[in-house]
């Protein structure tokens, strides 16, 4: 009986394509349309990117197509690809980082994919800045770092200071903060906690002397 022959698995290769990236200074030339385009040599592109650490978090759709349209029949092509063929690992990964993800549950098929990149690119209007020479945002760096530090202020003061409705509010502007470089610094986060600290022990002085004040009116009343 012959053994099945033993073999090193040599992965394929990520290709340049200079029409699409440029491999010196380690930038994408944004993609008109697709029509001349096979996928594969936008996948290896976009992998380049992405390992280059070359994308935005926020703009990337518009640094990889020029127009919209050529982003949804990038999409539409993604999602059929595993019908004849399949994701190679480093697209894999490239894609899954582009996505803020790691986890393979339901990120598996070409079509899951191309689901869930259509999804990241239109969260935060991500999608409406083709066309727009800078890309609008839902919120400013301002109000980011200002809603990150109001957490720390309610968690300073034992969750007292929001309601949930403000609590969810801030969280969400908080989140967007993302897509900025700019933060909060540690030390503004540990100022704000304990300003929070400060806020709820006068909170609770100031509800005792007034239960206090209270009981000594009752109290007078009553010998009255």
């Amino acid at each position: 009986m012959a053994n099945i022959d033993g073999y090193q698995l040599q992965q394929r290769d990520i290709l340049v394509y200079p029409e699409i990236w440029d491999d010196k200074k380690k930038t994408l030339k944004p993609i008109k349309s697709m029509a001349e385009l096979d996928l594969h040599e936008v996948l290896d592109s976009i992998t380049l990117a992405v390992e280059a650490g070359a994308l935005d978090n926020y703009k990337w759709p518009q640094q990889i197509f020029a127009k919209k349209s050529a982003f949804e029949d990038f999409i539409e092509q993604l999602s059929e690809y595993d019908d004849f063929y399949r994701i190679t690992d480093r697209w894999w990964w490239a894609l899954a980082t582009i996505c803020e993800g790691g986890d393979e549950e339901g990120f598996v098929s070409s079509s899951e994919i191309a689901r869930e990149l259509l999804v990241k690119a239109m969260e935060d209007g991500k999608l409406d800045n083709f066309g727009k020479k800078s890309p609008s945002h839902k919120f400013s760096v301002e109000e980011c770092i200002a809603a990150s530090l109001s957490i720390s202020r309610d968690c300073g003061s034992g969750y007292n200071l929001l309601s949930q409705d403000e609590r969810v509010k801030a969280q969400d502007i908080s989140s967007y903060g993302r897509y900025y470089t700019q933060r909060a610094t540690k030390a503004e986060h540990t100022a704000a906690y304990q300003e929070g600290v400060v806020l709820e022990k006068q909170k609770r002085a100031a509800e005792k002397a007034a239960s206090k004040k209270t009981t000594t009116r009752k109290a007078g009343k009553q010998h009255a």
